[in-house]
């Protein structure tokens, strides 16, 4: 009896971090930000060869 309480308790505990997961997985960005503006400022000082 005791080890299907563990279970029990183990498999709640997976449905949550699975829960947690997917809610995480939702609110990811994948729009293009500019983080650090001097990165942007020296990639366009830069030459580009066309």
């Amino acid at each position: 009896m005791k080890v299907k309480e563990e279970m029990g308790w183990k498999l709640g505990q997976r449905e949550a971090s699975l829960l947690r997961y997917k809610e995480k997985r939702q609110s990811r960005l994948f729009a293009k930000r500019i983080r650090y503006e001097v990165r942007k400022l020296n990639a366009e000082k830069r030459p580009r060869m066309k």
